[in-house]
């Protein structure tokens, strides 16, 4: 489905369309129109293009931050996937030790069956913390790369646009040469006509 929104960045209105929904679109343009207004201000005079390119800079830097903080949180998943591969391999150990100690009294049985569901709890927590992570790791990777996507394609657009409303400005412009060197020729020609008299 493409949806068509009218959005209001930075002062100028602008049609867009997309696959997303209207409520996203909007959530997007409305993300670069305060990015624009935080690094340009109000009465920013330089070009548009221009401050929409240091936007588009500057949306990249957090994509690429997030990025980074996915990275850490990546680093920070191994470390656990290898602490429950240590925890694992104490379960393993654990298990021969209470082959070998089978026979042995019935009160160290018991401490091997404490320390086998103590370390079985570990793991489960371990396990679950990595689930978690990754979870978060999937949906921080996902929500930077589209907001980084949707963020460069709106700079793209409006730059797009820009350079359009500067060609019409440079056919006005040339259409009002033409029309100002016209009345010059008829003003100089209707004076010519005058001193003949």
């Amino acid at each position: 489905m493409n949806n068509k929104v009218t959005v209001n960045i930075y002062g100028k209105e602008f049609t867009v369309s997309g696959d997303k929904p209207a409520e996203q679109i909007m959530r997007i343009a409305t993300h670069v129109d305060l990015r624009m207004k935080q690094i340009g201000g109000e009465d920013y005079k330089g070009a548009l293009s221009s401050l929409a390119i240091l936007t588009a800079m500057n949306i990249s830097e957090e994509y690429f931050d997030l990025v980074f903080r996915i990275d850490e949180m990546k680093e920070k998943s191994a470390k656990l996937e290898a602490d429950g591969q240590h925890y694992e391999q104490m379960w393993d150990e654990a298990k021969k030790s209470f082959l070998v100690y089978k026979e042995d009294s019935q009160a160290e049985i018991q401490a091997l069956n404490e320390q086998k569901e103590e370390l079985r709890k570990k793991l489960n927590d371990k396990d679950r913390e990595i689930e978690e992570i990754l979870k978060n790791q999937k949906l921080a990777e996902a929500d930077a790369r589209r907001e980084g996507e949707e963020a460069a394609n709106a700079a793209t657009q409006q730059y797009k646009d820009m350079e359009n409303n500067f060609f019409d400005l440079q056919m006005e412009n040339i259409q009002l040469k033409s029309e100002l060197e016209k009345m010059k020729s008829q003003r100089k020609w209707e004076h010519d006509d005058r001193q003949d008299f």
